[in-house]
């Protein structure tokens, strides 16, 4: 017997209530908004690295420069299996316009050897993937890093003010 889909049960309505929780959480930290705006930031900047371990670059960097730890997990998360094919392909369409002269690829002809991939043996397919990342590397890596400063910047000033906005309203209820 199939019932309807209830609103509750589509993927953005799961996926607003996860971020308004992640949201919610990080305000609600006992912390100063500079140190909780720079885990966000931290950890936004992390999620876009085209590299294994995100989480943990998110961690090493919000200590390094001493942030809130726990401000930059849920952020460092935005990067998974099913944004980070087009958030690694934005950030190297940014990388190409870095590098004058680079050869872009597009993302049908992506999509073309993926599918090509798929046809080959794993050592051919590997050895093939390797060729193109090499190329795509420089550009793939410099529009990460510029894209990541971007978000991290807009992630600090949004989160200061959220967090200030809302210490703020608190202490004004309670004193």
């Amino acid at each position: 017997m199939n019932t309807p889909l209830r609103p509750q049960n589509l993927w953005y309505r799961r996926w607003w209530r996860i971020s308004v929780h992640a949201v919610r959480g990080v305000t609600r930290l006992q912390d100063t908004p500079h140190r909780i705006a720079t885990g966000v930031a931290c950890g936004l900047f992390s999620s876009v690295l085209p590299i294994l371990g995100q989480t943990v670059v998110g961690i090493v960097l919000t200590r390094l420069l001493r942030g809130n730890i726990v401000a930059s997990l849920p952020w460092s998360w935005i990067s998974n299996p099913v944004t980070s094919p087009l958030i690694f392909y934005g950030c190297y369409r940014v990388g190409i316009l870095l590098i004058p002269g680079q050869e872009v690829l597009s993302w049908v002809q992506m999509e073309a050897m993926v599918t090509k991939f798929q046809a080959m043996g794993f050592r051919e397919a590997l050895a093939e993937a390797a060729g193109v990342f090499a190329g795509a590397a420089l550009p793939l890596g410099l529009g990460s890093l510029l894209v990541g400063a971007i978000v991290g910047g807009i992630g600090y000033a949004g989160a200061w003010g959220v967090v200030t906005t809302i210490q703020q309203r608190r202490a004004r209820s309670t004193g």
